[in-house]
């Protein structure tokens, strides 16, 4: 019986700290790169995108924080597609923490 209520907990846990979606852009070409000087990085995409968390108010737009080692590798990466005229497909994680209008972005990948 512990064991049930146990895993019980752990599942509401879990469940909490999950956000409700995320939304993602599917292929297309990038566009409205923006570059802050505070090192967040704003972007859209061309492609269709399925519905976004309640705090993504900005239509489309997607953002990462390019001062971490994780945001510089997706910077490189974008830029990288970007010069190639590669399209790129985008996933969000459900949350605005990089920037309060603009869903952050999870991962991405190049597609072609």
């Amino acid at each position: 019986m512990k064991a049930r209520i146990k895993l019980a907990c752990l599942a509401a846990a879990l469940v909490a700290v999950v956000p409700a979606w995320s939304s993602t852009a599917y292929q297309g070409q990038l566009q409205d790169m923006h570059f802050m000087s505070s090192g967040i990085v704003l972007i859209s995409t061309t492609g269709s995108r399925t519905t976004a968390p309640s705090c993504s108010t900005v239509a489309g737009r997607f953002a990462f924080d390019s001062t971490t080692a994780g945001g510089r590798t997706m910077l490189a990466g974008l830029i990288a597609a970007e010069a190639a005229d590669r399209s790129v497909v985008i996933v969000g994680n459900g949350t605005c923490s990089a920037y309060a209008d603009s869903e952050t972005i999870s991962y991405f990948y190049v597609v072609g």
